[in-house]
């Protein structure tokens, strides 16, 4: 009788959960790099278009080294240790969402002149003082890239179909079966990651590679 009721206690709390997971699948945005934000990041840059004004000015000035690669620090308050490619895409995919094509050519540019390896990868990050690159990447920062050019091209912008096509076949490079996504390539010992992290995979970015 008391394993009858243990089980049956341990079952209503089973359905509890996957009920409660239901709800906030279906209420909460989880998603957050979805297509609701990009809308609103949209309106954003064109009703406050003061403060987006002087964020962009800010962005140019203030976050740009002599080379136009982000790679100064707000804390530090001058030259961090080093640059990240996530933070050229994440300019990339700003300036694309202000349909500011000189500007996105220009980051487009600098990123694949200081992060883009000859083997086909990105770096994750290179050094500030000489722009060394640390021969690991990171799908993170590739899918983030990826998705700065496909809202350029869908936002026509220019044509970009040359760079997705290099972009998301450097994000299958090194998968053998060209079809599964992995956190990491090593350079240094040519190896890839044999899994991926959940938190790395914007859906909305992977919808557009599947596009």
């Amino acid at each position: 009788m008391m394993k009858t009721k243990a089980q049956s206690h341990k079952m209503i709390v089973t359905v509890l959960v996957i009920l409660i997971s239901c709800f906030f699948v279906n209420t909460v945005n989880c998603n957050p790099q979805g297509n609701n934000t990009r809308k609103q990041q949209e309106r954003a840059i064109l009703v406050n278009s003061v403060d987006d004004e002087r964020g962009f000015i800010f962005l140019k000035k203030k976050l740009h080294d002599q080379n136009d690669v982000i790679i100064y620090s707000v804390n530090q308050q001058g030259l961090a240790d080093y640059g990240v490619s996530e933070s050229m895409g994440q300019a990339m995919e700003y300036a694309a969402l202000r349909k500011d094509r000189q500007y996105f050519d220009l980051l487009a540019a600098q990123t694949d002149k200081y992060y883009l390896d000859r083997a086909g990868y990105y770096y994750w990050k290179i050094n500030a003082e000489n722009y060394a690159g640390e021969q690991i990447s990171a799908l993170v920062d590739d899918l983030r890239i990826f998705k700065a050019y496909y809202l350029a091209a869908q936002n026509n912008m220019g044509d970009y179909s040359k760079q997705l096509a290099y972009v998301s076949e450097s994000i299958y490079k090194f998968d053998s079966d060209g079809k599964y996504l992995y956190d990491f390539y090593d350079d240094r010992s040519q190896q890839k990651a044999d899994y991926v992290s959940l938190f790395y995979l914007d859906m909305n970015s992977i919808d557009m590679l599947k596009a």
